[in-house]
């Protein structure tokens, strides 16, 4: 295994490790983004970990930090975030092009590092994989089941529930204050149909798309099953693979739950790419 740190994109102001096998392959190099506003090497050093594994199966890694975090500069002249992200991961890109004649990439993080990995996909036709910890999921009849039916099945919290309702009809109360943890955790996601058709592009262009979803994101995901039944119309095939773990943590502090991380992950690369 090498690694060497680069800087990389317009006046250099990009940063990121990248983690080699000993001998080149033509398998897709891999970039894993920020957590958020953590710094590149992960929330526990996830993604170092995860680099040197993958790495072990043949696989290239860069893990790189989005301008304006960790190491790398902001990027001048560009106010949306959005933009921003795309542009970065763009040069990450070519970047491994020129330097390593990389042709094909799978892109991944978590939770906002997912998200923005979704948007490069979108932009980039370069992305073959897409993996995702804690991105996307929209309520369904069974996730609503499942989240309030056992607190329904209760004759007391039921009557609790109902009593709450029905005070607020009468004396509306004012909105709770979120708490630290709900600011942390709490997504607004875009338009369940915008993500649907971005979905109908992926599979056309035969993208394999691994969902990971940890315990910690209950409050939008809770089976297995959610993400197609979010997007019935979506044809994933054997494109889509989701794994659920419940019993783990949103950053996966416990090292039991990142080797069940870890052995998805690598699982899944070594199906797809081989």
């Amino acid at each position: 295994m090498k690694e060497r740190a680069y800087a990389f994109g317009e006046g250099g102001g990009l940063f990121g490790i990248l983690t080699e096998p000993e001998e080149a392959s033509q398998r897709p190099f891999v970039i894993l983004l920020n957590a958020g506003l953590v710094h590149r090497v992960g929330p526990f050093r996830v993604s170092v970990d995860l680099a040197r594994r993958l790495a072990a199966l043949g696989f290239s890694t860069l893990r790189m930090d989005l301008s304006g975090l960790g190491d790398s500069t902001p990027r001048p002249g560009e106010p949306d975030l959005h933009r921003r992200v795309v542009a970065d991961l763009r040069d990450a890109m070519d970047f491994l092009a020129q330097r390593r004649g990389a042709r094909r990439f799978v892109v991944g993080g978590i939770c906002a590092g997912a998200i923005n990995a979704h948007r490069a996909a979108v932009a980039d036709p370069r992305v073959a994989g897409l993996i995702m910890l804690d991105g996307y999921a929209y309520p369904t009849p069974q996730f609503l089941l499942r989240r309030y039916g056992p607190r329904l099945a209760n004759p007391a919290a039921a009557l609790r529930f109902v009593g709450r309702q029905l005070s607020n009809l009468v004396a509306p109360q004012p909105a709770a204050t979120p708490s630290e943890d709900d600011e942390i955790l709490s997504q607004d996601f875009p338009p369940k149909d915008r993500i649907a058709a971005e979905l109908r592009q992926f599979v056309e262009r035969n993208l394999a798309l691994l969902f990971i979803y940890s315990g910690n994101w209950y409050l939008y995901f809770n089976y297995r099953e959610q993400i197609r039944d979010n997007f019935p119309d979506v044809p994933f095939g054997d494109r889509l693979t989701v794994e659920h773990f419940p019993e783990a943590d949103h950053t996966y502090t416990l090292l039991e739950d990142r080797e069940r991380l870890f052995a998805a992950v690598l699982g899944w690369m070594r199906e797809k790419f081989g």
